[in-house]
């Protein structure tokens, strides 16, 4: 990934150029967008996990809870903690839109859009601030029009994994930028650093690993290596709210039963390139095809270098890297990932096409002009048969009316409200339950699955439809006080000592208080849910979250980290007011190096590059 210029010392493009370029990349997005902008929503395979984690997020921001929390609604109303262990950036995002009145389907799929039009500029900025200045567009066209592009959005609607493409072009672009001063540099890392692993941890370990090996050779920053180290520590100090309750997630979670090498289908040896053959109509096929077309396109860019720039230093560590990539999905890989720590939950080493996407475009940078174009319509004849358009759907096939918002609130379940609106408008598929069946407590029992998925099982007969209920008495009704995501409270006369199920399902760190005293809290092994003593009388009872002990203490990191951040952005923002405000140093006369000083600290233009 490493970029070096060999178009010679020419003047940056003027603004309208760069305008232009920016146009182009709108229309490229446009038409990738096409059944997005007319009536279409998108219907992936994963797309109904980010309409639910999107619908949950934005319930706890209306409670005030901002930090990634217990999503109580999911599952049928039992709860689920996988607000905690998911990256939350896409959730956050579908959750604003929805908070500003956008229906959350539609909502995604225009975020979807955005990110991919933004990633593009990412990559014209990159290329462009290294010296790439006339083959920068049609590698920034390459970089989205890419076959594992299309498909990850329209067949898996993979959201985290597409806006994952955002970050590693803006780290490469801020690292290596000559115009950035070193506080703007530190700040801007430290934001697309974190952004990276607040998005998606798979592609965050591929390309963490592939901008690791780029921090040590490049010499494009030599002399900005601490400067985009110390950002990167502080990226991951925004982001170890996120990264700490994946680094207990074993302890606390089921992982192997959905995510883990033992889990079958999710092992990487499992998916490795053409897995059942190569026509056997199967997503991981689909995906191997994807591999394929995109080695393809690098071979094509390699070829097309020429003789003299194939044998730079650069471009032959492009192609060794393609040809990494490869052979990482190949069959003998499979165990390698298996036996690796980390890399084992990778699930799909099919992912790697993401790298062998950014290695490609960095190829493309190297050709001449015409030669570029080229392979822009080579890419874009490879797209034609990746769209996936067809897994879209019209939103008018799902709508619903409306129901009653909140009036029964914590006595019907799963809320019909929260259902619907998980929906936008419509029960689309699963959401009439806000099913989430991986991320759950270790040990659960397998008939609260069924439960979860409206498969009703005799053992919560007694809680089906009600709030909590005492065991030794079913028939005693329940009033509820307040029913939140993280808080509830209910009223119950019990007319003997006896123990109280809730309808919650147990986790790490619950509590429970009886007329404000805290009591003892127990997990039911027949079905999984929460329970506690309750004495004879008339009783306030609340049940309520709270954020473990390392959870609590990553959270507060996380805050030291953001305001570490700001200070160096104010910092850098107020100084940068003062050079506008035109303290020039004396002895420069030149009108334009004057105006490069004012705005970015340093003389000379982008020219200036470290070759």
């Amino acid at each position: 990934m490493r970029v070096e210029s060999n178009q010679g010392h020419s003047k940056p493009a003027p603004a309208s150029g760069r305008n232009t370029s920016v146009l182009a990349l709108v229309l490229v997005t446009m038409i990738i967008g096409l059944p997005l902008l007319f009536g279409r929503v998108l219907a992936g395979q994963d797309i109904v996990n980010y309409l639910i984690h999107a619908q949950q997020t934005a319930e706890n921001l209306r409670q005030g809870v901002f930090f990634p929390s217990w999503g109580g609604g999911y599952n049928s109303g039992f709860g689920s903690p996988v607000l905690l262990f998911f990256p939350p950036v896409t959730s956050y995002l579908g959750a604003i839109v929805m908070l500003a009145g956008v229906p959350v389907i539609l909502g995604v799929g225009w975020l979807a859009l955005m990110a991919h039009l933004c990633s593009g500029v990412a990559v014209l900025g990159w290329l462009r601030s290294a010296g790439f200045e006339r083959s920068a567009l049609p590698a920034a066209i390459v970089y989205m029009i890419g076959p594992y592009r299309l498909v990850d959005l329209y067949l898996r609607s993979a959201l985290a994994e597409h806006w994952a493409f955002l970050w590693p072009p803006l780290i490469l672009w801020i690292a290596g930028s000559p115009r950035l001063r070193p506080l703007w540099r530190v700040t801007l890392t430290a934001l697309s650093v974190a952004g990276l692993l607040l998005t998606n941890v798979p592609l965050a370990i591929l390309f963490g690993i592939g901008l690791a090996i780029w921090f040590v050779v490049s010499k494009r920053i030599h002399g900005q290596r601490l400067q985009v180290a110390s950002g990167v520590g502080l990226g991951f100090g925004l982001a170890v709210f996120s990264l700490v309750p994946l680094a207990l997630a074993s302890t606390l979670l089921d992982l192997d039963g959905c995510f883990g090498a033992e889990s079958g289908r999710f092992r990487p040896s499992s998916n490795t390139l053409f897995v059942g053959g190569p026509f056997d109509h199967s997503l991981n096929v689909l995906f191997s095809w994807t591999v394929v077309a995109t080695f393809s396109l690098a071979v094509a860019t390699w070829v097309l270098l020429g003789r003299t720039r194939r044998e730079s230093k650069s471009a032959r560590w492009a192609m060794i890297a393609a040809i990494a990539c490869l052979a990482g999905t190949t069959g003998p890989a499979g165990p390698v990932w298996d036996a690796t720590p980390i890399l084992a939950n990778i699930q799909f080493p099919w992912r790697i096409s993401a790298v062998l996407t950014l290695v490609t475009v960095g190829l493309v940078a190297r050709l001449e002009t015409r030669r570029a174009w080229v392979v822009v319509a080579l890419a874009g004849a490879l797209a034609v048969p990746f769209s996936s358009w067809d897994r879209t759907m019209k939103k008018t096939t799902f709508l619903s009316e409306k129901p009653a918002h909140r009036d029964r609130l914590g006595t019907v379940f799963p809320d019909p409200f929260t259902a619907w609106e998980a929906g936008s408008g419509g029960w689309y598929w699963r959401h009439h339950h806000l099913v989430e069946l991986c991320l759950l407590p270790k040990d659960m029992p397998k008939l609260l699955l069924g439960e979860f998925a409206g498969s009703p099982h005799s053992s919560f007969d007694n809680i089906r439809g009600r709030p909590a209920v005492l065991l030794e008495d079913p028939t005693i009704p329940v009033e509820v006080i307040e029913w939140d995501q993280i808080h509830r409270s209910i009223k119950i006369n019990s007319p003997r000592e006896g123990t109280l199920m809730w309808r919650v399902l147990w986790f790490s760190n619950m509590q429970v208080r009886v007329d404000g005293v805290e009591v003892p809290v127990a997990v039911d092994r027949a079905t999984g849910l929460l329970t506690h003593a309750i004495p004879p009388g008339s009783h306030q009872v609340d049940w309520r979250w709270r954020p473990f002990a390392a959870l609590r203490l990553a959270q507060g990191f996380s805050v030291l980290a953001f305001i570490v951040v700001v200070a160096l952005g104010g910092t850098a923002l107020v100084r940068r007011r003062s050079q506008v405000d035109g303290r020039v140093p004396e002895g420069i006369d030149d009108p334009m190096q004057q105006r490069e000083i004012a705005e970015f600290g340093v003389s000379g233009t982008t020219d200036d590059h470290i070759p």
